[in-house]
């Protein structure tokens, strides 16, 4: 699986890729708008039934695609992105708006590039753990960018 196949736009940028519970995970920058979450899980996309059991921020975005992968974003309502310095992403209107009056609304979810990373690892422990045991490689390959 190619990079530019899961992150629909050239413009996005890998924020990091790892392996967690032995599943593919990575996290994008997307545009400089917001951020979205990925795992590649072990079925294909004729194995709907599971993404009913899966609870991620904003429900699954994206897949099953045909191979595998699912994800989500922090692209919803009242979703601020950040960089790692806390500097609102340049292309997100909300975030700037929050940024530039000094506070947030409390209703606001801030997402820094570590909150994504952390709510990619509780998908892939969901997937992990609705896995038929064996169906999930010990050593997965990590996707090439």
């Amino acid at each position: 699986m190619k990079l530019d196949q899961i992150a629909h736009h050239p413009e996005a940028q890998v924020v990091t890729k790892f392996t967690h519970e032995a599943l593919e995970c990575i996290v994008l920058n997307m545009r400089d708008r917001h951020y979205c979450g990925y795992v590649r899980t072990p079925f294909d996309g004729h194995h709907e039934e599971f993404q009913s059991a899966i609870d991620v921020h904003g429900g699954l975005t994206y897949g099953i695609d045909p191979d595998g992968w699912v994800g989500f974003d922090t692209a919803h309502a009242f979703d601020v992105p950040y960089d790692v310095d806390g500097n609102a992403l340049t292309n997100n209107p909300l975030a700037t708006m929050r940024a530039k009056r000094g506070f947030g609304d409390e209703h606001d979810i801030s997402w820094k590039p570590a909150d994504v990373v952390e709510e990619t690892k509780r998908l892939a422990e969901q997937i992990a753990e609705l896995a038929p045991k064996g169906e999930i490689a010990e050593d997965a390959e990590i996707i090439d960018g």
